[in-house]
């Protein structure tokens, strides 16, 4: 078996390069880790091919840029486990099913809940045209429980194997050895498209609906619970933006805060949030993109 990635040299850069190897050079991979200081000083990879005409990176002109219009299609899926789901439960549920690769994440026995990543091969490859409704997203959520969401957002790069030390006694990785390999149809993910649409359209009438109400009955709309939802969900995109929006990072940063807005029923504008104002320009047109 042969994997294509796509890899970027480490966090704070927006240049990728494509790559290809074969299945024991990922195995001498995951038995000896890179070690590294600091985790964003580690090169991170998905798993995919990348399109014919791409964006040029703005750190280096030679390489393509690190987002999801470069990417034609993923060939594997990352996982990655944060919020208390242990090794041992995924193992036992997953290890007949499909082939998977799993490998412990920098953070891992350093922070209160297991921390792991697993790459699994797809049977198929997902042009990334199929992952612009959301029905990918949702399905994966389905099968994996516990998941951090944002993996399966177009263009979200992962840490390749990585520890703190040589032989560091935290670091864990499984291989399963399967032939089956995970089979998500296109047909499933465009069924999934239609009913998160449909949502989407019964919340929007809902939301309408339940402001005309309030406007009747008090002359003003009601501080609900609602409204502080959405409300809580804007502070954390304007927190993220403001920890993670520098130089060679802000196509991911604007993918994943634009990715939370939307899954959450919301979207904003650059002006809407404080996005720096020579980025602006850039943000309203991936907005554009995701208002479609």
């Amino acid at each position: 078996m042969r994997f294509d990635v796509l890899v970027k040299p480490f966090f704070k850069t927006d240049a990728m390069r494509a790559a290809s190897f074969d299945e024991d050079r990922l195995l001498a991979l995951l038995k000896k880790p890179l070690v590294r200081d600091d985790k964003d000083k580690a090169p991170l990879w998905v798993f995919g091919k990348p399109s014919h005409a791409y964006v040029v990176s703005s750190c280096d002109s030679n390489a393509a840029r690190a987002c999801y219009e470069n990417i034609e299609e993923y060939t594997a899926v990352i996982l990655d486990y944060d919020s208390g789901r242990t090794i041992e439960s995924f193992v036992e549920e997953f290890r007949e099913r499909f082939r998977f690769y799993l490998y412990t994440s920098f953070n891992h026995g350093y922070k209160p809940t297991p921390r792991f990543r697993v790459i699994i091969p797809l049977a198929n490859p997902i042009n990334m045209h199929y992952l612009e409704g959301g029905g990918f997203k949702r399905i994966m959520c389905k099968m994996f429980s516990d998941i951090d969401p944002t993996c399966f957002d177009r263009g979200h790069f992962q840490a390749v194997p990585c520890v703190r030390m040589d032989g560091d006694p935290n670091y864990f990785h499984y291989f399963n050895g399967t032939d089956k390999l995970l089979n998500i149809s296109r047909e499933d993910i465009l069924a999934e498209d239609r009913e998160l649409e449909r949502l989407r359209n019964q919340m929007r009438m809902f939301g309408e609906a339940s402001r005309e109400l309030n406007d009747r009955l008090y002359g003003r709309r009601l501080d609900d619970d609602a409204e502080r939802t959405a409300r809580n969900k804007m502070k954390w995109a304007q927190d993220y933006i403001d920890k993670n929006c520098v130089q060679g990072n802000r196509d991911n940063c604007c993918f994943r805060v634009l990715s939370y807005l939307r899954d959450n029923g919301l979207l904003a504008n650059a002006w809407e949030l404080d996005v720096p104002a020579d980025f602006q320009k850039e943000w309203e047109a991936k907005l554009a993109r995701f208002s479609m």
